[in-house]
């Protein structure tokens, strides 16, 4: 069955957005010519290009954005015993106004034009988008008439190009599905996307225009271990055992590693925190997660701190904390060595 344009115009313009899906595009009538009646006459019809058309290849970014009210798209809709309808939808609310009109020559369609817009505040429609047809050859009376613009879309091709997008439009469809899928699409993922949709789109434009207008994908946290139980240096006991809460300063403290995640790669961050009150009284931070991290955040802590010997300095049992150099440093300042149980973060934290 062949369909004509008018048909999946008025049937599916609603519900496919006023773009067809590429299943759509092999049923239109795209190589027969428009059917005549017999009484039909192009005379007096102007031939040629339209005079001063403007193309929406012009057209502003507020005009190609479908999220913003005001700008329509028109159409002619022949029928029989020589009938014609023209149809305006407002681009952003998908709104339709039907206006009958006496004939298809320009002069008949602009004077119900104008009529119909006259009617409408002005606030409600600034432009109207319309084919390359000749029924609105005096674009130029209707402009001056209602204070209108009128953008003209180009000459048809010889086959359908598919669901093409402008730049506009596609940047639109882009944003979309960016916040959609809450920014955690990146250009595959939405080139993926646009093409499932049925858009004629190259995946160097969808990375062209995602990168000129600032358009990432928000990457989850990657996770990163910072604890290697898996050694045989010697573990200490939990001496600790959960007692958060010391009478004194600088009587427990406990000790971490954590990263973070940079432009110009990972970061390991090492802390001694004073349970006493909560302050951090060391810290080192490298690009390697070796021993000497750990050893330069408790030299801080003694340095800023020279507690008394004694003092529990409590970890979870990585091997930075069980190595020999770092051991050492806590018998040279007479700290009491406790390690959190295997599988059990929740000792050492606060």
């Amino acid at each position: 069955m062949r369909v004509s344009h008018e048909t999946i115009y008025r049937s599916l313009f609603i519900q496919a957005r006023g773009a067809l899906k590429r299943e759509l595009i092999s049923h239109l009538r795209s190589r027969r010519m428009m059917r005549r009646g017999k009484t039909a006459t192009t005379t007096g019809q102007p031939r040629g290009q339209i005079v001063d058309a403007v193309s929406i290849r012009e057209r502003p970014a507020e005009v190609e954005d479908r999220a913003v009210p005001g700008h329509w798209e028109g159409d002619l809709l022949s029928g029989s015993k020589n009938s014609h309808i023209a149809t305006l939808v407002e681009r952003r609310s998908r709104f339709v106004m039907l206006v009958k009109v006496k004939g298809k020559d320009t002069a008949s369609v602009v004077s119900a034009l104008v009529r119909k817009v006259k009617t409408l505040p002005g606030e409600l429609i600034s432009s109207i988008t319309w084919d390359r047809g000749t029924e609105l050859a005096q674009h130029k009376r209707f402009t001056v008439a209602t204070d209108v613009k009128v953008w003209r879309a180009r000459r048809e091709r010889s086959k359908p190009a598919g669901n093409r997008l402008g730049d506009a439009h596609l940047l639109t469809q882009i944003r979309a599905i960016h916040a959609r899928t809450q920014r955690a699409y990146g250009s595959p993922r939405i080139f993926d996307e646009l093409k499932g949709s049925g858009y004629s789109v190259s995946k160097a434009r969808v990375e062209r225009l995602m990168h000129h207008h600032g358009i990432r994908a928000n990457h989850k946290r990657r996770f990163k271990a910072t604890t290697d139980s898996r050694h045989t240096l010697p573990v200490a006991p939990n001496v600790l055992n959960r007692q958060f809460t010391p009478e004194a300063p600088n009587t427990s403290w406990v000790a971490d590693i954590t990263y973070i995640d940079t432009a110009e790669g990972w970061l390991y961050l090492a802390v001694v925190i004073d349970l006493y009150d909560r302050a951090v009284v060391g810290w080192s931070i490298k690009p390697r997660m070796t021993a000497d991290i750990v050893i330069d955040a408790l030299t801080m802590a003694w340095f800023r701190r020279r507690p008394a010997q004694g003092l529990v300095h409590h970890s979870d049992r990585g091997s930075q904390y069980a190595s020999h150099a770092f051991q050492a440093k806590l018998k040279q300042w007479g700290m009491v060595c406790s390690m959190s149980r295997k599988a059990n973060c929740w000792d050492n934290a606060v």
